[in-house]
């Protein structure tokens, strides 16, 4: 158990390293077009200790079944990130670029352990950066918070199920293609707006209609308005989410730029976490 409480579940700095680095070299090889079959096989001779889990994985893929399911349970060994990047860059087909965003994401994470920030700040960055990368990546808000926190561990088991309950659906105004894995929760989604008597968005029914939709329409899916506010929960939780936040957020759902949002406050919260110990000092003396 680590300061405040919080549980640094990465645990060591070499370890992060050398998964920061095999990310790095799976680039590589999606980069070259490389076919995954081979792909696994050059990874396994470049990272011996991961060299059991790629025959498996090869194993598991010639069996017909997905990279994500595999991922799910081997963690660990392997980062517990790589199993949401997995399953958003396999339901749009952008894998690739799901692996690019998890590499430099790791990157960071190196880069910031490495100046020795405290954990309560390495959480608190992991947690904004995480949802920013997996909701403009193309997973719904509602996953992206779930699984940022299941890997960051910055709420609390209670809080976290609070705001999940009341989180608006939400898809990211840069995800490059609608998840189909989803399409029976869109349905459930119209099916409910139609029962509260609320309106059908046009794509939503072009969509039920099953005719093709324009992806830029889907700027922001949100449910009826309620207390389901997501500013609204999180301001219930000032110890976790300052008003400053809150109301950044709160001006992004409405402006529909949430997903342009959750990037500046990642990027706020790196550089607070490293900025903060130079105004500490100074005001210290």
């Amino acid at each position: 158990m680590a300061e405040n409480g919080i549980i640094d579940i990465m645990g060591d700095l070499g370890d992060l390293a050398e998964q920061a680095l095999l990310m790095r070299a799976w680039c590589l090889t999606e980069a070259v077009m490389m076919p995954s079959s081979k792909s696994l096989e050059v990874l396994s001779q470049a990272f011996p200790r991961f060299e059991k889990h790629f025959v498996e994985l090869k194993t598991h893929l010639v069996a017909g079944k997905n990279l994500e399911s595999y991922f799910r349970e081997n963690v660990p060994p392997f980062h517990p990130l790589i199993p949401a990047f997995v399953s958003v860059g396999e339901a749009t087909g952008n894998l690739d670029i799901c692996f690019a965003n998890l590499r430099d994401h790791l990157d960071k994470e190196v880069e910031l352990r490495e100046k020795g920030l405290n954990l309560s700040q390495l959480c608190t960055w992991k947690f904004y950066k995480a949802i920013s990368t997996l909701f403009n990546a193309g997973l719904p808000l509602a996953e992206s918070l779930k699984e940022a926190n299941s890997y960051s561990n910055f709420l609390p088991k209670e809080v976290i199920d609070e705001i999940l309950a009341k989180t608006p659906v939400y898809q990211s105004n840069t995800a490059k293609e609608f998840n189909l894995a989803r399409l029976q929760d869109i349905l459930n989604y119209i099916t409910h707006l139609k029962d509260v008597g609320e309106e059908v968005p046009e794509p939503l029914k072009r969509l039920q209609q099953g005719k093709l939709v324009n992806l830029n329409e889907f700027r922001k899916i949100k449910a009826p308005q309620s207390s389901a506010d997501f500013a609204e929960a999180l301001a219930k939780h000032p110890k976790y989410f300052p008003a400053f936040v809150v109301e950044i957020i709160k001006f992004g759902e409405e402006g529909g730029i949430l997903d342009a949002v959750l990037s500046r406050l990642a990027d706020f919260y790196e550089k607070k976490a490293e900025y903060e110990p130079f105004f500490l000092q100074k005001s210290g003396e």
